[in-house]
């Protein structure tokens, strides 16, 4: 065991668990934490803009944690921004959150169309690779969406590194369709960069 006081400036091979100051032990590979307190709720959110057809972007790096509700059973939460320009894939618009405490990943939508938008024949397929690939969700999980006050239910699925949006449910979207799934990763944090 040792008491890490200044953690190393690469996290990388036996030292990419020794993030910060306290007690590690060695576990024959890797020093690991010895108290798990410390928990950080990661939540990354994509903001989906209708006035563009710009690729994936990076908005924002993973923000310092801090306890958004102020109160002491909370995690204290880091995010990151995404921007993902949806001109040509039926201008959507709104946001799509990936939260992720532990291994559990809560997906929440919140998505809406303008009532006049030209109408979608095709399937909408939304490459997020960089999302998974950082939070370590490699999705093959289905959302259920359906309009706020209403039981119609439509299908979203989150698979291959995407959001696959059928047709039918892209032209059944009106104003604020929320929605969630819940996915599983083996890692505990993403790759912080």
């Amino acid at each position: 065991m040792v008491f890490v006081t200044l953690p190393p400036y690469i996290l990388s091979g036996q030292v990419i668990n020794i993030s910060k100051a306290g007690l590690y032990y060695f576990d024959g590979n890797l020093w690991q934490p010895l108290m798990q307190d410390d928990k950080v709720e990661y939540q990354t959110i994509l903001v989906l803009d209708r006035n563009t057809d710009s690729p994936l972007t990076v908005t924002s790096q993973w923000s310092e944690p801090i306890n958004l509700w102020g109160h002491k059973d909370t995690y204290p939460t880091s995010t990151k921004f995404y921007n993902l320009g949806t001109k040509k894939l039926g201008a959507l618009e709104g946001a799509v959150s990936f939260t992720k405490i532990e291994g559990i990943i809560n997906i929440k939508f919140l998505v809406s169309r303008k009532a006049d938008s030209e109408p979608v024949s095709d399937d909408v397929v939304m490459d997020i690779s960089d999302i998974c690939n950082e939070i370590g969700y490699f999705p093959t999980d289905v959302a259920w969406l359906h309009p706020e006050n209403s039981t119609a239910l439509m299908t979203v699925f989150l698979q291959n590194n995407s959001i696959h949006i059928p047709a039918t449910t892209l032209n059944a979207i009106g104003s604020n369709t929320v929605g969630e799934a819940k996915g599983y990763s083996t890692w505990t944090k993403p790759h912080l960069k």
